[in-house]
């Protein structure tokens, strides 16, 4: 049995007001402020999205040094993956600096990267299924960050951007099990821009990756405790959810209010879920704006 071993995450204390956000129009679709903080009351119910003051490799070391001395050791590490775009990095290869200083010495770096928002879910996978096929490694620790420039913080009409870092350890003593996941990628999207409206697009590969998930599982909605969304504008899912037959009252919104932290929404949303609850069934959906679906059924034990 293979699954999430460890999570843990940092939403920093600095927040910024959504009213004192610029709209980029390289990024924002809203024409003025009022209609931007409409959308933020009535859809994203947000009214403040943390800053990163300190940097992004000082913020995971905390992290890393947490899970190091409480749970494993670090040469128990068979691979390191570092999830994050190439021009959110901030900081050149801090993640080879953090296996230097944490003497991570028996583990290789992979650095993942394309499908922005859904690039954890993507990397979970990977991982689960490197564990499946090799009996010689039993922890694979996955880290990443996110940090966004505040005149970039709205992102078309989609969300606002957040900062935060996590990291997960995917081993073979599970205090979450990843039961089945289903990614499916629409290459159309390549190049899409952030202020065209693709939502057709998007609400069609988002239906299809739901029903695939459905069918090769037999889930229905009767079978599912909560559902995990991102901290995004969720009336795309929601509407894939109904056409699927599926509760949307079932959704944890609690997180909302941090806004959207890239492809740590799923890490978040997922350990504070836990921390509520224990034995129920998980069904995740998540999205990378350039065409990467994945949903997800999850039991946390």
């Amino acid at each position: 049995m293979v699954g999430v071993g460890y999570l843990d995450y940092y939403i920093p204390r600095d927040k910024i007001h959504v009213k004192d956000l610029s709209l980029d129009s390289s990024f924002s679709s809203f024409k003025t402020k009022e209609e931007f903080l409409e959308f933020c009351n009535t859809i994203l119910s947000v009214e403040e999205v943390s800053v990163m003051v300190k940097e992004e490799h000082e913020v995971v070391s905390e992290l890393l040094k947490k899970l190091f001395y409480t749970q494993l050791s670090p040469d128990s590490i068979d691979i390191l993956i570092c999830v994050n775009e190439t021009d959110e990095i901030n900081n050149t290869n801090f993640h080879y600096q953090l296996k230097h200083e944490f003497k991570i010495s028996n583990a290789y770096v992979l650095n993942i990267s394309g499908n922005y928002c859904a690039n954890l879910d993507v990397v979970i996978k990977l991982a689960q299924d490197l564990l499946l096929a090799n009996s010689h490694y039993n922890n694979i620790l996955i880290i990443g960050s996110f940090r966004r420039d505040n005149n970039k913080r709205v992102f078309g009409s989609y969300a606002v951007l957040g900062d935060g870092a996590g990291i997960l350890v995917v081993n073979r003593n599970p205090i979450i099990q990843i039961i089945h996941n289903k990614v499916v990628t629409n290459s159309n999207l390549y190049n899409m821009n952030i202020k065209n409206d693709d939502t057709l697009l998007h609400f069609k590969g988002l239906s299809i990756c739901l029903k695939q998930l459905l069918i090769e599982n037999r889930i229905s909605n009767d079978k599912i405790d909560k559902i995990i969304i991102q901290n995004t504008n969720p009336l795309l899912v929601k509407n894939a959810l109904l056409i699927n037959k599926f509760d949307n009252k079932k959704i944890f919104m609690d997180n909302m209010k941090h806004g959207h932290i890239a492809f740590l929404d799923f890490l978040i949303n997922l350990k504070d879920l836990r921390e509520l609850y224990k034995g129920i069934t998980v069904l995740s959906i998540s999205m990378g704006f350039k065409g990467s679906y994945v949903s997800s059924l999850i039991k946390i034990n």
